[in-house]
């Protein structure tokens, strides 16, 4: 079962197309002779293949369509969750770009090495037994010992396409300010010229609360990058409204336009800080009990295999005295809400303190 939602619910394009599913593949040489399930690693029963012998180089291929007049005036970006560990990445043949490193998200922009009608995205991966590399608890001796498990190797999260603007959005990032009840909205973009991007906000509330507008901002961006900050309005301290708690994760959305460019965000209005060895969570003493799952399985290994995983996940309630799971850091955003790395902790951001514990897949 392949998830069909899209993979980054905190920065979210209209347009685009989803690459998961069945894709060519091959063990060492180029030569295709099987067939893969992506996002699920060739040694997980989810790929369709179950192999969990070693292999340092893999190859994957899949054929997409660029619809005639759909990539008028825009630019078209490839983007993989995760691939582990080093991969490079080819568009009918030509070198489109690659990356170092197993757990972290990337992206190519490939709008002049397409065309219109059939294309082929090929991808290598190498994923040698370094014992020095960052790889968790993979096992780097060809065999399973101690707490060091079954690799994974290749595409273990999401590929997409998203047809974005030219210029266009490349990354947001927005830091609430509790004291001044502000929050500063950074934007980088992929033109060094001066474009004005127009950001607008609005409250996402817990259940039960009122959707509210909170104004908009106009940003100069230069150099690829522009800044700006938003006031928010004052509520009579009536501050429960907008803040962002484990009982009340209330958020708030930003719609960020640069020409015809647009993606959607969201973040938590929160203050988190050490004092005295206490965590304070919005200046209050936040005391957390937390439990360590594995998060792991035989079928689909680091990856869960539904698009949501009621019925595999159990949740409980901050009532019974847990407070997190340490395996959110697995789970990822589209595994558990709308839709890999690094929102892992906006997973929490919607679950008002609800845990997933993972059974045996």
């Amino acid at each position: 079962m392949v998830i069909e939602n899209y993979p980054r619910p905190d920065f979210k394009r209209e347009d685009w197309t989803d690459l998961n599913g069945e894709w060519d593949f091959s063990f060492d040489e180029p030569v295709f002779d099987r067939k893969i399930q992506v996002p699920f690693c060739y040694q997980s029963e989810m790929s369709g293949i179950g192999d969990t012998g070693v292999h340092h180089i893999v190859w994957y291929r899949k054929e997409f369509v660029v619809e005639k007049g759909r990539l008028s005036g825009k630019s078209l970006l490839l983007k993989f969750g995760a691939v582990d560990y080093e991969a490079e990445v080819y568009i009918n043949q030509t070198y489109a770009g690659g990356h170092r490193g197993g757990h972290t998200p990337f992206e190519a922009e490939i709008t002049g090495l397409v065309s219109e009608g059939k294309n082929i995205i090929t991808v290598k991966v190498m994923d040698y037994s370094d014992a020095d590399k960052p790889r968790g608890k993979q096992t780097w001796t060809g065999e399973n010992f101690a707490c060091w498990y079954t690799p994974t190797t290749g595409i273990w999260q999401s590929v997409w396409l998203e047809y974005a603007g030219k210029p266009y959005i490349k990354r947001i990032k927005a830091t609430p300010d509790l004291e001044r009840n502000e929050a500063l909205c950074e934007i980088f973009i992929s033109t060094m010229e001066r474009v004005t991007a127009e950001v607008f906000f609005h409250s996402l509330p817990a259940e039960g609360g009122m959707e509210m507008d909170l104004g908009s901002l106009k940003i100069s961006c230069e150099n690829g990058y522009g800044k700006g900050i938003l006031a928010l309005p004052d509520l009579d301290l009536r501050r429960d409204q907008l803040t962002w708690t484990p009982e009340t994760p209330n958020l708030i959305e930003m719609e960020v336009n640069i020409q015809n460019d647009k993606v959607t965000s969201y973040f938590g209005l929160r203050s988190v800080c050490i004092s005295n060895g206490r965590i304070l969570l919005n200046g209050e003493v936040l005391y957390q009990r937390l439990v360590l799952d594995q998060a792991t399985g035989v079928k689909a290994f680091s990856r869960l295999p539904m698009k949501r995983p009621s019925g595999m996940i159990f949740c409980f309630q901050r009532k019974w005295g847990l407070m997190g799971p340490e395996n959110i850091r697995k789970l990822k955003i589209q595994d558990i809400t709308t839709g890999p790395i690094n929102w892992d902790f906006l997973y929490g951001e919607r679950c008002q303190a609800v845990i997933g514990i993972q059974t045996v897949l």
